[in-house]
């Protein structure tokens, strides 16, 4: 049987229309683009940054004023046969007596036994002054070249050799044992030591009130003392190969350069100041030059597979300098030489070794400080002027420095030693090489700020469109429903 009375049931709603999705995109992508325009304005506006300054070591405090030594105190040498033969064995084996407790008989006779290798073979001095003696700057058994002023001499045994006290300047002393041919030496002279720095003994003061007043006095052991400008005999002059007709680099050169030292090597030093010399004529030999500001790590961890190389280097001069030494000494007729120290903060290619002992290569902001040597006729850098300068790797200058613990900190320093290692170039000249300042145009700043405006009233307007659009289609949403409910 068929049911044909009608049911008490609502017809059936049309199907509401799919919601429409909210332009998501479109408002990301405009928001995306007010961004960019507003870091792009403030990089257009903000000011040429500054460049970065790195501290400087501190200058060293004056040192404290010394007393005269005692020279008839000091031993006058009385080992026996056995005692001279263990102190010539100590200086082959490049050992050093203890000098703290102060010399004695043994220590005069290592002493001499040190001159005596050094006279049978000479090895080439470097040029110290006083801070390098006083302060310990150089390393024991330096070999030394001194222009001082003896101040007093006395016999160092019954056979004429001498204790010589030589006045360094500034109220600073050292003791040298030379020769008996030095106690021809007048009193108040300047002389010319030649010998080696054997490092600090206890020795007694003059004048002392209880008598046995001691101090800190460098020791030399000198192989020849003679007043300056006189005529040095059969002592190989040391300055005879830097004035040779032709220069040719030796093949031990770079043997004994030490990054460890605040000295600039003398040797290969004034052999780098002639080469640089003649690459100045020829100045295609820098063309594959490394870039230290960039790749400063690369020769940090291997400095002796790049000593010689070309190499640039750039920043803000701090401290400049004519060195008078190397001036007089005239090595391969160079007749100028400007030192100057550079500072810079760049980003550099930097490689760490990590805990597990691999090394992993990173861009860091690094700060470096440079240290060049300029020849020729030019005129040095004026300090706080950013320069470059393209010539010869040499080595590092490890200059010792007081740590300020709260300076490191405000600065954002981080340091990994007591020293700072300045990377040092022989060059034959500098350039200028300011940072490149980041002055927008009017028109620049302009177009970015017609950019910004532009982009806000776009998103805003983007929202506005959205907003309706969802509040039209929520209300179709809901007109079937309403009027499903009337019915």
């Amino acid at each position: 049987m068929v049911d044909d009375q009608p049911r008490d049931s609502a017809p059936s709603a049309p199907a509401a229309p799919p919601p429409r999705r909210p332009r998501a995109a479109l408002v990301v992508a405009l928001v995306f683009l007010v961004i960019a325009a507003g870091a792009a304005l403030t990089l257009a506006v903000m000011p040429a940054p500054a460049e970065p300054a790195v501290i400087q070591p501190p200058e060293e405090p004056p040192q404290p004023a010394m007393r005269m030594v005692d020279l008839a105190r000091l031993p006058t040498g009385g080992a026996d046969a056995e005692a001279v033969d263990a102190a010539r064995a100590q200086v082959r084996a490049r050992l050093i007596p203890s000098l703290i407790v102060g010399l004695d008989d043994d220590a005069v006779a290592w002493l001499r036994a040190a001159i005596a290798e050094d006279i049978a073979s000479p090895p080439v001095p470097q040029r110290l002054g006083p801070r390098d003696l006083v302060a310990g700057v150089a390393a024991p058994m330096t070999a030394a070249a001194l222009h001082v002023r003896l101040d007093d001499r006395a016999p160092a045994g019954d056979d004429g050799w001498q204790w010589l006290l030589l006045h360094l300047g500034d109220e600073q002393y050292a003791v040298a044992l030379a020769p008996p041919d030095s106690a021809s030496l007048d009193i108040g002279a300047d002389v010319r030591v030649i010998g080696r720095y054997v490092g600090r003994a206890s020795l007694p003061v003059a004048d002392a009130g209880d008598g046995d007043a001691e101090q800190a006095t460098p020791l030399i052991a000198a192989r020849l003392a003679r007043i300056d400008g006189e005529a040095i005999g059969s002592e190989p002059d040391f300055l005879a190969e830097f004035r040779a007709p032709r220069m040719v680099l030796p093949p031990d050169l770079y043997r004994d350069v030490s990054d460890e030292s605040a000295l600039a090597d003398t040797r290969p030093y004034y052999y780098l100041l002639g080469q640089a010399k003649y690459d100045a004529s020829t100045p295609d030999v820098y063309a594959d030059a490394i870039d230290a500001n960039r790749f400063g790590s690369r020769i940090h961890k291997v400095p002796s597979a790049f000593r010689g190389q070309p190499v640039t280097v750039a920043g803000t001069v701090v401290q400049v300098w004519r060195d008078e030494q190397a001036e007089a000494d005239r090595p391969f007729e160079v007749t100028q030489v400007w030192r100057a120290q550079l500072a810079s903060t760049d980003s550099s290619e930097v490689t760490e070794r990590t805990a597990d002992g691999s090394e992993v290569t990173s861009i860091k902001l690094v700060s470096r400080l440079f240290e060049i040597a300029l020849i020729g006729p030019q005129e040095p850098p004026r300090r706080g002027e950013r320069v470059a300068a393209t010539g010869r790797f040499l080595k590092y200058r490890a200059m010792p420095i007081t740590i300020d613990r709260h300076r490191d900190a405000k600065n954002q320093v981080v340091r990994h030693s007591d020293k700072v290692f300045a990377l040092m170039v022989v060059a034959p000249a500098w350039w200028p090489a300011p940072l490149a300042p980041r002055d927008a145009s009017r028109w620049t700043v302009a177009a970015l700020w017609t950019t910004l405006v532009a982009s806000v009233i776009a998103a805003g307007g983007a929202l506005i469109a959205v907003r309706r659009s969802d509040r039209r289609a929520h209300e179709q949403r809901q007109r079937p429903r309403r009027k499903a409910g009337k019915a």
